[in-house]
């Protein structure tokens, strides 16, 4: 069975994490993905990773992590030729995304009304750090400056350490992932309606609304909870990250239920009956709630991280060891999963395993089936697409509208 994006053809002009990570969700589900990249110096995160020999040809891991199965064209949009092919390519598009600031596509003649002239049924996405209007619409902004002005700085951290990042990302990945669902639904909307559509995602509207319990408590009572530490959400003294004899364990016991399977598997079943549990398990008896934490701590210590994983998974209490992602990629459950997928990467002589999508289908699930595209990859391909011989593309290169990489003698054409 086709994968559910199969007849969509995407025109990716997006760099960095958050536009990449969008359109490699649509890619990984089918959609053919051009990726449009500049003739000159392109995407920093080409060089960006942990491998120095990978950035140095462009290969770097912060893009190889996120560009499999997508074609990668290399033009100058500040030409006229280059716009031309562009506007060429849109018009035989469902889907133009980008991530530049707001007004850079229109100065350039390449705007959702411009596109429109050109294609009437185009779904226009663009993600910017605050959105197309508003006081700070054109404000610069990295996943760094978003953190800190959303408030998720505010919650992350301990007394000690002050206000801290989370260690990854995370506005990028979850403003492309908004965006990946906004254009799957204005697809699936279009197939009704027939019309077009424009997609504003802001990546500080992202950060906000994965906080929303905590934006919630504010806007009705007016309360911040501050830094939280590793404290649990619930305020349960059975919740939270425990030492143990060789590292960290978390664990949630926040229901009745839960926490009366892990009073009888620390050996404490008085906890349980304690009449004052109730209120200790919401925080609000200090005093049994700080006796249970003690006796947590200390209990905690006697046995390994992953032996009090194993002991209160089987009590049916949610436990887990906290694992470096060296430690979590040998998981055997990981391998159950169709998440980590191996393929040869002939621009790199090599094979690498990359990640898929994080969920499986019945039928058409996603599948990683082409390797990230060296730059310019496949410029020829996608201009013999569009009637353009390879006389026409040997001028277009001279004059430096195009960029094509030395992989175009195996071009072929893939889709029409």
């Amino acid at each position: 069975m086709a994968r559910p994006f199969e007849a969509v053809r995407v025109l990716d002009v997006t760099h960095v994490l958050s536009g990449p990570f969008a359109t490699y969700q649509l890619a990984l589900l089918g959609a053919d993905v051009v990726r449009v990249e500049p003739v000159g110096e392109g995407d920093f995160v080409r060089h960006h990773g942990g491998d120095p020999a990978l950035g140095a040809v462009g290969m770097g891991a912060s893009f190889l992590g996120q560009n499999a199965n997508k074609r990668s064209i290399c033009l100058d949009l500040k030409s006229e030729k280059g716009l031309e092919i562009f506007k060429q390519l849109a018009q035989r598009s469902d889907v133009v995304i980008e991530n530049f600031r707001p007004g850079v596509m229109d100065r350039l003649g390449i705007g959702y009304r411009d596109l429109l002239e050109v294609n009437d049924k185009l779904i226009f996405c663009s993600i910017t750090g605050y959105g197309q209007q508003g006081p700070w619409s054109g404000a610069p902004s990295y996943d760094h400056i978003v953190q800190g002005v959303s408030g998720m700085m505010s919650l992350t951290g301990t007394e000690e350490s002050g206000p801290l990042r989370v260690g990854y990302p995370i506005v990028d990945y979850v403003a492309g992932l908004l965006a990946a669902f906004a254009i799957a639904s204005s697809l699936f909307q279009r197939s009704e309606s027939q019309r077009s559509q424009r997609i504003d995602v802001s990546m500080l509207d992202a950060a906000i609304i994965t906080m929303g319990p905590y934006v919630s408590e504010c806007l009705l009572g007016g309360g911040e909870r501050g830094l939280t530490g590793n404290r649990a959400f619930s305020g349960s003294p059975f919740s939270g990250a425990f030492e143990t004899a060789d590292g960290l364990l978390v664990v949630t016991a926040n229901t009745a239920k839960q926490c009366d399977a892990l009073c009888r598997a620390l050996g404490r079943p008085d906890f349980a009956e304690d009449p004052r549990i109730e209120e200790a398990r919401s925080g609000r008896q200090a005093e049994l709630a700080r006796e249970i934490e003690l006796y947590c701590r200390d209990t905690y210590r006697s046995r390994t991280a992953e032996e009090w994983e194993s002991r209160l998974s089987a009590a049916d209490v949610p436990a887990g060891k906290v694992r470096s992602i060296r430690e979590m990629l040998a998981l055997p459950q990981l391998h159950t999963r169709n998440l980590l997928q191996e393929l040869a990467c002939p621009d790199l002589e090599r094979s690498m395993r990359l990640l898929n999508v994080g969920f499986e289908l019945e039928h058409g699930s996603a599948a990683i089936e082409r390797p990230p595209p060296a730059k310019g990859r496949d410029t020829c391909e996608i201009l013999e697409e569009l009637n353009i011989d390879s006389r026409q593309v040997a001028a277009l290169e001279a004059e430096g509208v195009v960029f094509v990489a030395d992989q175009r003698k195996t071009c072929t054409r893939r889709r029409t």
